[in-house]
């Protein structure tokens, strides 16, 4: 169900930036979509996907440890940024792999008090990361 889940939100956020893409030039200040109109189509990208996975996962019951455990490598992925890298591609099909232990369909009787701790940790490390890569690396 993860991996399901995984592509039902890509699909969903590939329709949002369809969307996107029609109702940008509008919002842009100068004609053309430039730099404004690219920067939109980024933020409805990588926020999208995330945004869209949480109803997913809640309705395909997977609960929100594995929203959270799926966020930890996708804000890795989002920070890192290399399209052109192989294995950056590569990283966003594994992405649900590494989130899927953490998901209610593994483990219907709940997570250990451990596992939700490692879990929220990591989420902590990972808004730090995205922070510190954004903020003071760039």
């Amino acid at each position: 169900m993860a991996h399901l889940a995984a592509l039902l939100a890509g699909f969903c956020t590939g329709l949002l930036l369809a969307v996107g893409s029609v109702a940008i030039p509008g919002l842009c200040p100068v004609e053309g979509l430039g730099e404004c109109g690219f920067g939109i189509q980024l933020a409805i990208g990588f926020f999208g996907l995330p945004l869209v996975m949480l109803p997913l996962a809640l309705a395909l019951r997977l609960g929100w440890f594995f929203w959270l455990a799926f966020l930890v490598p996708y804000a890795g992925w989002v920070a890192t940024a290399k399209v052109d890298a192989w294995w950056w591609w590569l990283w966003v099909g594994v992405i649900p792999t590494f989130a899927a232990p953490a998901s209610a369909e593994y483990l219907p009787s709940g997570l250990h008090p451990l596992q939700r701790g490692l879990i929220l940790a990591g989420a902590g490390v990972a808004v730090g990361f995205l922070i510190w890569w954004y903020g003071f690396a760039g």
